[in-house]
């Protein structure tokens, strides 16, 4: 970890770090969909990864745009392991030697686990942040 925390790096888990170990929750989802994948996809990101919660309101929506029905949608369903990309804990290793570095995620509160997260990339990684929606700020 940095001695000087003056300097902050926010890197991005999927895609950026590594890959989903499997299928999860939202890829379950949209294969279940009838919608065209780059549609099920868009549903995915506007009404499901902004969610900070997975309230029974959030699944009827999000299966309703879908065209899934509500039963269908998985529950209790663990997040996929996630992948690391060859040589990801190394440049995590050698950035943190300069700066804090911290996650900041799209996925708010599905297919994200931040406990399996900061298992694999502590002490590299200092903390894990959603990207909340606009919203979820005001008070």
């Amino acid at each position: 970890m940095t001695l000087s925390p003056s300097i902050l790096v926010t890197v991005d888990v999927g895609g950026t770090l590594g890959t989903a170990d499997g299928p999860g929750l939202a890829m379950r989802l949209a294969e279940a969909s009838p919608l065209p994948p780059a549609r099920a996809r868009e549903v995915m990101r506007t009404g499901l990864h902004t969610q900070v919660a997975l309230t029974e309101t959030v699944v009827a929506e999000v299966c309703e745009a879908l065209e899934v029905p509500a039963d269908a949608f998985p529950r209790d369903l663990p997040p996929a392991p996630l992948r690391l990309f060859p040589g990801t804990v190394e440049a995590l290793r050698r950035i943190s030697a300069v700066a804090t570095v911290v996650t900041l995620s799209n996925v708010t509160c599905v297919d994200a686990d931040t406990e399996g997260l900061r298992s694999l990339l502590s002490p590299w990684v200092s903390d894990f942040f959603p990207l909340l929606p606009h919203w979820a700020y005001e008070a």
